[in-house]
């Protein structure tokens, strides 16, 4: 049985301590076992990143575009 991690997170920003988290769920289950998952909510004052720029912060820092993947609630 293969196991699938998952990372989930509101990540705004997604920093270094998120992408160290990332880096465990990978060694854990392997890189290509291992998703970020993330909403697509905004609001001016908590949350104000979309999913498309949560997504290309991760990518920016090496995680694979297929990785992040797009929740209702993570």
């Amino acid at each position: 049985m293969e196991m699938i991690g998952i990372l989930p997170g509101r990540f705004q920003p997604p920093h270094k301590g998120h992408l160290q988290a990332y880096g465990v769920v990978k060694q854990v289950v392997g890189p290509n076992n291992a998703y970020i998952a993330t909403s697509a909510k905004t609001d001016n004052q908590k949350s104000p990143l979309n999913f498309q720029e949560k997504q290309q912060i991760w990518t920016k820092h090496g995680v694979p575009i297929d990785k992040i993947v797009k929740v209702v609630n993570p």
